[in-house]
């Protein structure tokens, strides 16, 4: 196989010089349908031997959609396929990639731990030409479960790869199959994503469960050396997942009520433990064999043999390409009901963890035993529902209900031993402990006490990291709450506690504004964060809210002084030493400050299009503001949800609706050298000539004052160029990806359930004016009253190929942006071409 540093590429020709033994091939096939994970070596044996693997309901799917996304006119795509645990979904995936690795450049990420920046450099080689290749392929890149790992790897992966294609002005598309093991999955099909879910089903007139009957029929005849029994990965997709086959297989690993179980009975325990809590995990079979060394007995036996009873559910496979052999459980759910059967029999699952860490983790650190640790110990899933992160991962959880939190801050702590200087492990801890603490029962000594001193751990393990700091605020933060919720309490107390948080938030939000994004970076010592953190700041004004609330439950006075109406002397006798005088002084403006950043964080950019921020951010901001201020000002937000309603609702309640909505509010942020200073001058100019000079000091504006806090974040337009001037969109009744699609539904746009009535909004696109222009990769320009203008494109995925274009042009905090580039026909090129030649260049 041809490799590079990151990536696995599957070449066209892939095996065909191998010549396999017999016993080999059978050796690596039996494996492969026991349970063990799947190789691009299984995909050549079996077509070698024409029994090629059933395909599940989900393969045709992804298939066209990576298909499309090659024609689609998108120079970067991505396809998600959603899998439940050992439903097979990244054996669907890596035989879609087998069967187009003849049509496409096709290679699987290795590591999900490796810098974007190596990832990206190899994807670019990948898109050159190869000798005596008559065309470039088209990229196909297979991430299989790298978000299990690092939170949207992906998402800024693909940015990464756009913006280097474009700089690079490459011709050649790149599809991203995003492969995610979910245990929770939503009920059907969207967009560019396909749910793959674990039971079998009818498609196409095809029946899985009767092609996958007919196909262990055809394995068991062609390999009949193989026992039908051992094949539990093929039997338990076979069955459909029947529990009461994997009942009646788990019956004899029954585990002997004893003190000290043998060793086979710990090495099993630990296999089923990190297949439950880190799907997808092994064990190197030389470090399993060194575990059973330390028991007397049978030594000289081989491991098969020594596992005894346990033989049948575990799988010792080796990797082809490293030649390395590994150990893990059949199924994840045999793994699941061994558990079951474990936590049944009073096997602790604490113990099991402790076992794993003391055995296999201590002696020398290695990177995959780590990443296994930490997905088992830290990792927190989102909820499905509520899109929120679990309070704690799953095995923590299991401990918390089946053991108590005891064992659970144990375990972490004990973890925190093993791996020195991983700051992961003592957070997690501080988590553990201040979300334990029962908040109906009065505090006792040394309930946050521990909590501090493990986040002031993490934090001495990784300085100046914003969210591993983000920690320590959140303990005062809970220890405040707590405090005044269940018990009598003083002004004092409500300070020194709220100043303790305040101050660990802030110490937050100045190691955020130092953090750089990875492409920006040259220094190694950098400290890097994809994107900015903002938690600090929402978290300081939940602490001032509640520091406000809390001082006006004791003396409606304490509203004076917290919003500087009174002085303290004139209002409450108090004696309050230095700290606090200047917390109460300066508490008003730092709110306003952090006001003012979320009124426009939240009104000039959004997480994703279409989705819309958590709402309790604009609720905190704007609770702490009427406490601290005074009556919002008006728009804290620009939504399109309700575009087009303008007008029928509440006026409070609409946000930024028209022109002179967005002018007022461009004029209340705008400073000498702001974006939205340039913003207003475009939009009160009159003379021409000014306009390049304009858009090119707001963008320089732009990123002095905001890139570093919108870098992943997506910019929203705030005006469009109108039939009848600039408009906003609430005001043309359009939404952004309407504008961009031109009332088109793609496979890759945000609202797939929505079938919009496409006379409609085609009418209310034709109020918006159509600006011609250019590309010039990776330049886009547009050509507007006598000016040559750059634009960024708003779909930057979209490939567009040098030459005329037009587009409806709208506006950002960061400067023009076109909507719905499309090539001008060839009957409009000479003359767009003399409109260029007559504007001169930029």
């Amino acid at each position: 196989m041809s490799s590079n540093s990151t990536l696995n590429i599957i070449e066209s020709d892939q095996f065909e010089d191998v010549v396999f033994d017999k016993e080999d091939a059978l050796l690596i096939q039996a494996n492969f349908y026991k349970g063990a994970p799947p190789q691009w070596v299984n995909f050549h044996l079996s077509e070698k031997d024409n029994l090629p693997f059933v395909k599940r309901h989900g393969y045709e799917d992804v298939r066209a959609l990576i298909e499309k996304s090659n024609t689609n006119r998108r120079i970067v795509s991505m396809v998600n396929l959603f899998h439940k645990p050992g439903s097979g979904g990244s054996t669907l995936a890596m035989q879609v990639l087998w069967d187009l690795r003849k049509e496409f450049r096709c290679a699987k990420l290795k590591d999900a731990m490796t810098e974007r920046n190596a990832i990206v450099k190899d994807v670019m080689k990948l898109t050159e030409q190869k000798t005596g290749q008559k065309r470039r392929k088209p990229v196909l890149l297979l991430l299989d479960n790298v978000d299990v790992h690092r939170d949207n790897l992906a998402k800024h992966l693909k940015r990464r790869l756009i913006d280097e294609l474009n700089y690079n002005r490459c011709t050649v598309p790149v599809i991203i199959l995003n492969c995610v093991r979910k245990t929770t999955l939503a009920e059907e099909n969207r967009g560019n994503t396909v749910t793959l879910h674990a039971n079998l089903q009818v498609h196409n007139g095809m029946e899985e469960r009767k092609n996958f009957q007919e196909h262990q029929r055809d394995i068991t005849n062609h390999y009949k050396e193989l026992q039908p029994e051992t094949l539990h990965g093929l039997n338990i997709i076979t069955g459909d997942f029947d529990q009461e086959y994997i009942a009646d297989t788990c019956k004899a690993i029954v585990p002997p009520k004893i003190k000290h179980r043998p060793r086979i009975d710990q090495l099993f325990a630990i296999l089923t433990l990190i297949s439950k809590f880190a799907p997808g995990s092994y064990l190197l079979l030389d470090q399993c064999i060194e575990f059973l060394r330390l028991s007397p007995s049978d030594r000289a036996l081989p491991f098969d043999q020594q596992m005894g009873k346990f033989s049948k559910f575990v799988v010792r496979y080796r990797c082809f390409e490293k030649g390395v052999e590994y150990v893990c459980i059949a199924h994840p759910h045999i793994a699941t009901k061994c558990v079951a059967i474990f936590t049944d029999y009073e096997v602790r699952m604490s113990a099991v963890t402790s076992l794993f860490l003391e055995y296999f983790c201590t002696e020398a650190e290695s990177h995959h035993l780590m990443q296994m640790a930490k997905t088992m110990l830290t990792m927190r899933e989102t909820d499905a529902k509520s899109e929120e992160k679990n309070k704690f991962p799953k095995l923590i959880q299991h401990i918390i209900d089946k053991e108590g939190h005891h064992m659970s801050t144990a375990l972490l702590s004990m973890a925190c031993g093993v791996f020195r200087e991983r700051p992961i492990f003592p957070q997690a801890l501080a988590r553990c402990y201040y979300l334990t603490v029962n908040k109906r029962e009065p505090i006792k000594d040394g309930d946050y006490k521990k909590a501090e001193y493990f986040a002031r751990e993490a934090i001495r393990r990784h300085p100046d990291n914003s969210f591993i700091m983000n920690t320590l605020g959140q303990v005062h933060k809970h220890h405040l709450i707590h405090f005044v919720r269940g018990q009598t309490y003083t002004h004092s107390d409500v300070l020194r506690l709220g100043r303790l948080a305040l101050d660990a938030f802030q110490e937050e939000e100045k190691a955020a504004e130092m953090e750089e994004t990875d492409e920006k970076v040259r220094d190694e010592t950098a400290n890097i964060a994809p994107t900015f953190n903002s938690w600090g700041k929402l978290a300081y004004l939940q602490v001032a809210l509640q520091i406000f609330e809390s001082l006006v439950k004791i003396n409606s006075d304490w509203r004076d002084i917290l919003t500087c109406s009174k002085e303290i002397s004139k209002s409450l006798d108090l004696q309050l030493n230095r700290k606090n005088r200047r917390l109460i002084r300066n508490l008003q403006g730092d709110v306003q400050k952090r006001f003012d950043f979320f009124e426009k964080y939240l009104t000039y950019s959004q997480g994703d299009p279409g989705r819309e921020d958590p709402a309790y951010i604009r609720e905190c901001a704007n609770r702490c503001f009427r406490n601290y201020v005074g009556a919002t000002p008006k728009a804290l937000n620009m939504t399109f949800e309700d575009a087009g309603k303008a007008g029928t609702a509440d006026p409070e309640e609409d946000g930024i609706t028209t022109m002179a909505d967005l002018q007022e509010f461009l004029e209340r942020h705008s400073s000498k050298q702001s974006p939205e200073f340039y913003h207003l001058g475009l939009l009160q100019t009159i003379g021409d000539p000014e306009l390049c000079d304009i858009v090119l000091k707001m963008e320089k504006a732009y990123e002095n004052m905001y890139e570093k806090y919108f870098r992943t974040r997506h910019l929203v337009p705030l005006y469009m160029k109108s039939t009848s001037g600039w408009q906003t969109l609430s005001e043309l009744s359009l939404k952004p990806w309407e504008v961009e699609k031109g009332a088109q539904n793609e496979p890759n746009a945000v609202e797939e359930g929505a079938m919009p009535d496409q006379r409609d909004v085609c009418e209310r696109l034709g109020k918006l004016e159509r600006i011609q222009g250019a590309v010039e990769r990776p330049k886009v320009f547009a050509f507007l009253n006598n000016n040559k203008i750059a634009v960024q494109l708003y779909n930057k995925e979209m490939f567009c190929k040098d030459g005329p274009i037009s587009f409806y042009l709208g506006f950002t905090i960061r400067g023009p942006v076109a909507f719905n580039a499309r090539k001008i026909s060839a009957l409009m090129r000479q003359t767009s071409i003399a409109s260029e030649a007559s504007y001169g260049s930029s």
